[in-house]
């Protein structure tokens, strides 16, 4: 889901953007989808991309990122401790880059 207010939709931009970028998102209404280095290495982003937009969503944002560990982290401490594999995701996420679409219904 999307950040509660101002504060936590800048928190939640820097985790993905650098300071002075450019966006599109408006992180309201919205859900972020990520897709994952191994998807891009495979060749799969069209694909992902074309399924996600022909299941009704539209795309408001996108962005290509190299997520640092830290980062990875951050983005996926909901599943500390509650997934076995975190550790494994974290590894993933900061593999190789990574695609952060903005998309809403």
């Amino acid at each position: 889901s999307c950040p509660g207010d101002a504060d936590e939709a800048l928190a939640y931009a820097n985790l993905f953007t650098m300071k002075n970028s450019r966006t599109t998102a408006t992180f309201e209404e919205c859900a972020c989808c990520v897709i994952k280095p191994h998807a891009i290495k495979e060749r799969s982003v069209g694909a992902i991309f074309n399924d996600i937009v022909s299941r009704g969503f539209v795309v408001s944002a996108v962005a290509m990122y190299q997520l640092e560990r830290a980062a990875a982290a951050e983005f996926l401490e909901v599943y500390d401790g509650v997934v076995p594999e975190y550790r494994e995701m974290v590894d993933e996420m900061c593999s190789g880059p990574v695609v952060a679409l903005e998309v809403r219904l």
